[in-house]
């Protein structure tokens, strides 16, 4: 039985290389991250703080519990993976199994609800997110050519492990906008948070040298559309994105600031260290 039958014996039974279960997977996913969307909708009304947000840093915030669910599922199968699975490095291109289609189908329901919120929200509200547009919709585009060629799993799975941020990129915004930027706990929150920003450079850096070390496998047979996105989507991130994110948070920690809504009258009244409570 694969890895993922523990979840469910019958998750490793299914037929991953048939487009109706390909598309049942994606579909689900996509329903259950946007449930998770409207549950903070539903369950946040109680909270002051997000009653007296603008309609656009509501729609932030719910995404933002979103993807602090998938951050946590990511980082969880990214590691697993990397450390425990013995069988997608056999075969960096084309090795697959069970619990990689299953992650990547996930992966990919979740990247869908993602772009589409984020780009409704954009649109409705007249403003570009540059830089999330561009890494989730690499993402998006770089997880469906793996499920619909069955290629580059190991790659693509590893890779879940820079989602080791996120839950806690999360806790930090939600914590500024309730407030509590001044409190011992955010700051330690993103202490924890700066390190990780410092690690994903380190597992990007290994993503390399496991591309060097199957390099003339990889040159030789992996389709070139998971070639392109994977090392393309790597150099970006690696040299633009994750340090460019380390050098914010960083100077996040000593000036704790919302750069997404930089106008907002809530952040100026933080900055003036002068917070209402809930």
């Amino acid at each position: 039985m694969q890895y993922i039958g523990y979840l469910h014996p019958s998750l490793s039974e299914l037929d991953y290389y048939s487009s109706s279960v390909k598309a049942a997977i994606v579909g689900l996913s996509t329903a259950s991250f946007f449930a998770v969307y409207l549950l903070s909708a539903v369950l946040a009304q109680w909270s002051w703080t997000y009653r007296n947000l603008r309609a656009k840093e509501k729609i932030f915030w719910n995404l933002t519990v979103m993807r602090g669910a998938f951050g946590i599922f990511g980082t969880l199968a990214g590691i697993w993976i990397t450390w425990f699975d013995d069988e997608l490095y056999k075969d960096v291109v084309f090795g697959t199994n069970a619990t990689s289609h299953f992650i990547l189908l996930v992966s990919v329901g979740f990247f869908v609800i993602e772009c589409l919120v984020l780009t409704y929200s954009d649109v409705k509200y007249n403003s570009f997110n540059y830089m999330l547009h561009l890494h989730h919709w690499l993402a998006l585009s770089g997880y469906l050519s793996c499920i619909v060629l069955n290629s580059a799993h190991y790659f693509a799975c590893v890779a879940l492990m820079l989602e080791i941020t996120t839950p806690f990129s999360c806790i930090c915004w939600t914590l500024l906008k309730c407030g509590f930027a001044r409190t011992k706990l955010w700051k330690l929150n993103q202490l924890v948070l700066v390190h990780l920003f410092h690690c994903r450079t380190l597992i990007e850096a290994f993503i390399f040298i496991q591309s060097w070390r199957n390099w003339s496998t990889i040159w030789s047979s992996m389709p070139w559309s998971n070639f392109l996105i994977l090392h393309v989507g790597l150099v970006i991130s690696f040299l633009y994105l994750t340090p460019y994110w380390t050098y914010k948070k960083t100077t996040q920690l000593v000036n704790p600031v919302d750069w997404n809504f930089e106008d907002s009258d809530r952040t100026r009244v933080m900055n003036g260290h002068v917070c209402k409570g809930e």
